[in-house]
C-alpha cells in the first residue's frame, strides 16, 4: 500500500491555511478545534479518490464544504455517497484484526495480496487535516449544514481522547507535521481512522459501538474498538519510546466521605530528542458511581510550577494538555503541582471504603512513560482508616482525622490509596513488616495466617528470583470474591482469604487461594521489579507470575498437581483458538474477548514457559529467571530480551520459537 502522508487526489485541489495567534489560552485553542464551523464555499464532487497511509476513500457523489476552526481551514465535510477501504500491512496484527472485525463489528476482513482489508460505505465524512487541500468541484452547492451538525452531535458522544486536543498539540509542537483524522458515518459501522506522526506515531482504524449503560435513562455514548493499530517509524515488535517520563509523584489527599481534595506534585523528565513545549497526558475527567446516572466530575482547579507560577492547561475527555512555561530540553526535568477536587470517592458496590487505584486519578503519561518514586500523604475523617502503597513513614491520629504517609524509593507505577472501614495490624516476620488490613472487623486469625503464607511464598521465590523487592508489604481485604490484584508493595485479596469458611462462596473460592496468593506475590517481581513496556508485552507480568505460581504449587503439592496446572494452561490456550496472538491479547473485542484473553495471558503464555522449562532443565531454567530479574531490575522486560537471554544461556536461537508461538498462533507441544 502507499504510505504517503499527503493526499493523492483524482482532480484538482484547493485548500487554505491561516496563522493563529498564540496569545489565546489552551482551552480557547482546544475549543476552537472542538467546535468547528462549515465554510460557505461548498462544491459538488464526483468520483474523487483520496489516499493517505493505508486508507483509500472514494467520494462517489455529493457535496464538499471546507471546515474551519476560527478562520483556519482544517479540513472538509462531505455529504453524499462514498466508500472506503483500509489495509493492514502488519502481519502480526492480522489474527486479532480479523477476529475483531468479524466478531465485534458488522465488517468482514478479507485477504488481498500481502494485506488484510476492511471496507465499508458512508454517507457523510469529516476529514480533518490542517494544511492539506480540499477537493475541488463544481461551485454553487448549498453547504450541508444540517448533516454537518448531526455528524458533530453523533461523534461528540465519544467521550475519550478527542481530536481537538490532538490538533492543539500539533499546532504547538509541530505545526507543519502531517496529521489526518477521518470520521465516517452511515455505513455498516460508524468509524474513525487517523494517522498521527506527531504524538502517537501510529495509524489506527477504530470502530464505534453503542455503549449500553445500566440505566435506560442515561444518555448513550460510543465505546471504542481498535480494529487496526499500525506503528509509524518503528516495527510492530518494538516497544514505543516515550517523549516524557514521570519520575516522581507526591500526592496529598484529604478525604471526607465521598469528597476529596487532591494535590499532586509531579516531576517529569524529557526523553525526546527535541525540546518539548507542551505535555499531553492522561487525567480522568469523571468518575462513575453506581450507575451512568451518577457521574461525578473530577475538577482540575489549577496547575502551578514548583515556584508558584500558573501553568495554562486544558482538561477534558480524560486527557490533559499543559503549556509548559518554557520548553524542556532533552533530559531536563520540570516539577508541576496539580490541585483537584470533587465527589470522586464513591464506594464500590455501596461498601464502606473508597479507592484511588487503576485509572488516571493523577496526571500520567501511561504505561511506558511511568517510572516514578512515590511519597503519599492521605488524611481521612474518622472512622475511616487510610491505606496506601509503600513503606509507612508515619501514621497518626489528629482529633477527627487519621493520617498516613508512605513512600517507595524504586521506580513504580499504579500505586493505590484507600480509605475505609479497615482494621490494620502490623506484624514483623523474618525481618519484613506486614500491614494486614481486614475489612469491617478485626481478624487476628486471618492476619496470622496470611502473614505466614506470604512469608513462606516469598522464601520459596527468593532463591530463584532474588530478594523480595520491598521491606514492607500491605495485604488488603476486598469485600468481594474470587480475585486478587497486585499494586506495588501491596496485595488486594478478596474475603475468602480472610474468612475461608464463612459461607459457600468463600469455601468455593478458598480452594485456589494459595495459588492465587502466590500469583499476586510473584507480581512484585514480574510486573513491578521488572515492568512491561506496553500492552503487547503484558505476558512479562501475567504469564511469568502465573508460571511462578505453578512452581509454588509443585513445591507444595507435587509434580502431579503441577502437571495438572500445565494441562489446564494447554486447554485454555486451545479454547482461545487462533483469535489473537499472545502480544495482541489486550486488543480482543467481542463476546468471547475475556475468555480468549485469559486463554492467552494465563494459558498460552505460561504454557510456553513450561515448554522452555522442560527443554532447559531445572537448573538452567531457574538460572534464566534469576538472571532476568538481576539484569533488568527496575527496568522493562520484553519478548526480545527473553529470547536474547535464552540464546545467551543455551547458545541456541529462539527466533523461530517466538515467531511461531508468541508472534504467531501455532499450538506448541510440550516436550516428553
Amino acid at each position: 500500500m502507499i504510505t504517503s502522508n499527503r493526499f493523492l487526489l483524482v482532480g484538482s485541489l484547493i485548500f487554505g491555511l491561516s496563522g493563529v495567534a498564540r496569545a489565546e489560552t489552551l482551552s480557547a485553542q482546544v475549543d476552537r478545534y472542538a467546535h468547528p464551523t462549515l465554510g460557505k464555499d461548498a462544491v459538488t464532487v464526483a468520483n474523487v479518490t483520496l489516499q493517505v497511509g493505508h486508507i483509500k476513500v472514494t467520494l462517489a457523489k455529493g457535496v464538499v464544504a471546507p471546515v474551519l476552526a476560527g478562520t483556519e481551514t482544517i479540513g472538509f465535510f462531505f455529504d453524499g455517497e462514498g466508500k472506503w477501504t483500509y489495509a493492514s500491512d502488519t502481519p502480526e496484527e492480522w489474527p486479532v484484526m480479523r477476529h475483531d472485525a468479524d466478531r465485534a463489528t458488522r465488517w468482514k476482513a478479507r485477504d488481498e495480496g500481502k494485506s488484510l482489508l476492511v471496507s465499508d460505505a458512508f454517507d457523510d465524512l469529516l476529514w480533518l487535516a490542517p494544511g492539506e487541500k480540499v477537493p475541488a468541484g463544481t461551485a454553487g452547492a448549498a453547504p450541508p449544514e444540517h448533516a454537518f451538525r448531526k455528524h458533530l452531535e453523533t461523534f461528540a458522544r465519544r467521550k475519550s481522547d478527542g481530536v481537538a486536543q490532538r490538533l492543539a498539540y500539533r499546532e504547538r509542537m509541530a505545526p507543519a507535521a502531517p496529521f489526518s483524522w477521518v470520521e465516517l458515518s452511515g455505513g455498516k459501522q460508524e468509524a474513525i481512522w487517523f494517522r498521527d506522526e506527531i504524538e502517537s506515531h501510529a495509524e489506527d482504524l477504530i470502530a464505534l459501538k453503542k455503549l449500553e449503560f445500566d440505566s435506560a435513562n442515561a444518555p448513550w455514548e460510543w465505546a471504542v474498538e481498535t480494529i487496526s493499530d499500525q506503528p509509524i517509524g518503528r516495527g510492530f515488535r518494538e516497544p514505543p519510546r516515550p517523549d516524557v517520563v514521570l519520575t516522581r509523584v507526591e500526592p496529598e489527599i484529604e478525604a471526607e466521605k465521598e469528597h476529596a481534595k487532591i494535590r499532586v506534585t509531579e516531576t517529569w523528565e524529557s526523553a525526546a530528542k527535541e525540546p518539548i513545549s507542551t505535555l499531553h497526558v492522561n487525567l480522568r475527567s469523571r468518575v462513575f458511581a453506581d450507575s451512568a446516572l451518577d457521574i461525578r466530575k473530577n475538577e482540575l482547579l489549577k496547575v502551578e510550577t514548583s515556584d508558584g507560577h500558573a501553568v495554562d492547561f486544558d482538561h477534558r475527555d480524560g486527557r490533559l494538555l499543559l503549556a509548559l512555561p518554557k520548553p524542556l530540553a532533552p533530559g531536563q526535568p520540570v516539577t508541576l503541582r496539580f490541585d483537584m477536587e470533587g465527589d470522586v470517592l464513591p464506594p464500590p458496590s455501596h461498601d464502606s471504603y473508597w479507592l484511588l487505584g487503576f485509572d488516571s486519578w493523577y496526571p500520567s503519561p501511561g504505561l511506558n512513560g511511568s517510572a516514578f518514586t512515590w511519597r503519599c500523604t492521605v488524611r481521612v475523617r474518622k472512622p475511616f482508616v487510610p491505606i496506601a502503597s509503600g513503606t509507612v513513614v508515619s501514621r497518626k491520629e489528629e482529633k477527627d482525622w487519621n493520617t498516613l504517609t508512605t513512600e517507595l524509593d524504586h521506580p513504580i507505577f499504579l500505586p493505590v490509596v484507600l480509605g475505609g472501614s479497615y482494621h490494620v495490624e502490623d506484624v514483623v516476620k523474618d525481618g519484613r513488616t506486614y500491614h494486614v488490613a481486614s475489612y469491617a472487623y478485626v481478624n487476628h486469625r486471618a492476619t496470622e495466617h496470611l502473614v505466614t503464607l506470604s512469608s513462606q511464598i516469598i522464601k520459596f521465590y527468593e532463591p530463584f528470583l532474588g530478594p523480595f523487592p520491598w521491606k514492607e508489604f500491605t495485604i488488603v481485604e476486598i469485600n468481594s470474591y474470587g480475585f486478587g490484584i497486585a499494586p506495588p508493595a501491596t496485595m488486594f485479596i478478596t474475603r475468602e482469604a480472610f474468612s475461608p469458611h464463612e459461607d459457600d462462596l468463600t469455601k468455593m473460592f478458598s480452594r485456589s487461594l494459595t495459588a492465587r496468593f502466590a500469583h499476586e506475590i510473584a507480581h512484585q517481581w514480574w510486573g513491578h521489579q521488572i515492568k512491561w513496556p506496553d500492552d503487547e508485552e503484558e505476558w512479562m507480568s501475567e504469564s511469568f507470575a502465573e508460571y511462578c505460581s505453578a512452581l509454588q504449587v509443585r513445591a507444595e503439592k507435587g509434580n502431579g498437581a503441577y502437571n495438572q496446572v500445565v494441562r489446564d494452561w494447554e486447554g485454555r490456550m486451545k479454547d482461545s483458538g487462533i483469535s489473537a496472538t499472545l502480544p495482541t491479547a489486550n486488543r480482543l473485542e467481542g463476546e468471547t474477548a475475556f475468555r480468549d484473553r485469559m486463554g492467552l495471558l494465563y494459558g498460552r503464555g505460561p504454557f510456553l514457559l513450561a515448554i522452555l522449562h522442560k527443554e532447559l532443565g531445572e537448573e538452567k531454567f531457574l538460572t534464566f529467571l534469576k538472571t532476568f530479574q538481576s539484569n533488568r531490575k527496575w527496568q522493562t522486560g520484553s519478548s526480545a530480551l527473553t529470547a536474547s537471554l535464552l540464546h545467551y544461556l543455551t547458545g541456541k536461537s529462539y527466533a523461530d520459537f517466538f515467531d511461531r508461538y508468541f508472534w504467531g498462533t501455532e499450538y506448541p507441544k510440550l516436550p516428553k
